[in-house]
């Protein structure tokens, strides 16, 4: 990310850090994290949402706006931090996905870092890996933008099961 989507994404890491700080049980990391990445698949399904969030010609309260209209009650712990995200200036279309998609894997460590799973994690990652790198197919279709995120998700589920953890 460049110019005004490199200074946004600093913010929306501090902004995401007092989230963080803040949330209740009901509010835990993994669970920011979790609407966070069901976000970045809303908007990489609804282009014309992505387009009125990041268009520079809106202001920051017609966005803040439409966010809390567009989440309320489905992602109440990420609907005041995807407001002020959006809210902020972003070079390119695409920038506010994947500034959303970075704070979700952000959200993420700090579950794994608040229940000490941190290296459990990171072996869960390693054996991640290996299976990847060894099924060209399994990539292919975990990676495919056009399969339903439900149906990747799946996927995933069923190859790795119980093998790894909601991190």
């Amino acid at each position: 990310m460049l110019g005004s989507s490199a200074a946004s994404l600093v913010q929306a890491r501090t902004e995401l850090g007092a989230v963080l700080a803040a949330a209740t049980p009901d509010e835990a990391p993994l669970k920011v994290a979790a609407e966070l990445f069901a976000l970045v698949d809303a908007l990489d399904a609804d282009k014309a949402l992505a387009r009125a969030l990041t268009n520079p010609n809106r202001s920051a309260a017609p966005k803040r706006a439409l966010v809390r209209g567009a989440m309320a009650g489905h992602m109440p712990a990420a609907t005041e931090l995807v407001a002020t995200v959006a809210a902020a200036r972003w070079s390119r279309e695409g920038d506010l996905a994947d500034a959303l998609e970075q704070l979700g894997f952000d959200a993420a460590i700090a579950a794994a870092r608040s229940d000490q799973g941190l290296r459990r994690t990171e072996e869960e990652l390693f054996g991640v890996d290996v299976v990847l790198r060894g099924s060209r197919p399994l990539r292919t279709a975990l990676a495919d933008a056009v399969a339903p995120p439900a149906a990747r998700a799946k996927l995933a589920r069923d190859v790795f099961g119980d093998a790894v953890g909601p991190v």
